[in-house]
């Protein structure tokens, strides 16, 4: 693992091994929701890039998404408010994680590094506005991906 102590990439192996004992949430109906900021369109159109070419791409790292949203739990607007990125990801091997103990509970799936994915759709509901990171921007893009 380039880049890291041998203290960290210990560390890196005992997280991917230990999710191995986690169960597997797998859905084809619901999404499991990531945002981000993206701090300029080029960021961002990597995602398009990748849509329209049809490639797959590898997550190097671990991938935290929530299933906060999806249900009656609340919108994703709710939780993302302000990031101008939002993805939504259907998920095949991402390991559930259920954190009552906080005041909110989190309901986190968790990719291991190395997940492939494919972007299945990329949305920009502002197309004629600059790009900014401003909170009237938030959820201006919209990513739908799978994982493989």
């Amino acid at each position: 693992m380039a880049g890291l102590t041998e203290s960290q990439a210990i560390m890196v192996r005992l997280i991917s091994t230990g999710l191995l004992a986690l169960p597997i949430f797998t859905s084809e109906t619901y999404f499991v929701h990531r945002a981000i900021q993206a701090r300029s369109l080029e960021d961002v159109l990597v995602f398009k890039d990748l849509m329209e070419e049809g490639k797959a791409f590898v997550e190097p790292a671990f991938l935290s998404t929530t299933l906060l949203g999806v249900d009656d739990r609340g919108p994703v607007e709710y939780f993302f408010g302000r990031m101008n990125t939002w993805i939504a990801v259907l998920s095949k091997s991402g390991r559930y994680i259920v954190q009552e103990l906080c005041e909110v509970p989190e309901y986190e799936v968790l990719f291991d590094l190395g997940t492939s994915f494919r972007i299945l759709s990329f949305e920009d509901t502002m197309p004629d506005e600059e790009h900014d990171t401003s909170p009237s921007q938030a959820g201006r893009y919209r990513i739908v991906m799978e994982e493989i």
